[in-house]
């Protein structure tokens, strides 16, 4: 029996499937992980000012708890999509949509990570700020950085464009 003809372009969709399928767990690993932690430090002591927020149960008092859940949000369409094209083998059926779909979840992966910039109410996302007013008058330093789950959904979005783009190069 003949085997039927592969696609055009074949190793290089394989290789855009394969960094689909890395950016989908990559994603659905940064859902249970902190998106941004709160460090302070005052006279050369350091210590973790707040416990780290994750996208499950936000503290009200510490972030925007709607930001919250639009990055949650733009992560779950992200892996809806990631994980219909992926399970359907779309890479070789509709390797169009592929494309297309791929542009989409690397946007949305990056817009979930975007998001994530506007969670603080008063502290920094990813910054520091001195703070005067204590009664020992030495400045109390507070650094806001982003946690584990906020770099593999950045992780993730640079796999999906990486994919986007290697599917799309001309032989």
């Amino acid at each position: 029996m003949d085997e039927p003809a592969e696609p055009e372009g074949t190793p290089r969709l394989r290789t855009a499937n394969r960094l689909a399928v890395a950016a989908f767990f990559l994603a659905a690993t940064a859902l249970l992980l902190p998106w941004w932690t709160l460090t302070a430090e005052l006279g050369g002591v350091s210590g973790e000012l707040a416990p780290p927020v994750g996208l499950w149960g936000p503290d009200a008092q510490l972030v925007k708890t709607d930001m919250v859940w639009l990055t949650v949000a733009l992560l779950a369409a992200a892996l809806i999509l990631l994980f219909v094209r992926v399970a359907a083998a779309s890479w070789r059926h509709e390797s169009a949509a592929f494309r297309r779909d791929s542009a989409i979840a690397t946007l949305l992966l990056a817009a979930a990570c975007a998001s994530a910039w506007f969670w603080p109410v008063e502290f920094p996302f990813w910054a520091m700020r001195t703070y005067t007013d204590n009664v020992t008058g030495d400045p109390t330093l507070v650094i806001g950085t982003p946690g584990l789950g906020w770099w593999l959904a950045a992780v993730a979005a640079a796999f999906c464009a990486s994919g986007w783009f290697v599917s799309r190069r001309q032989v």
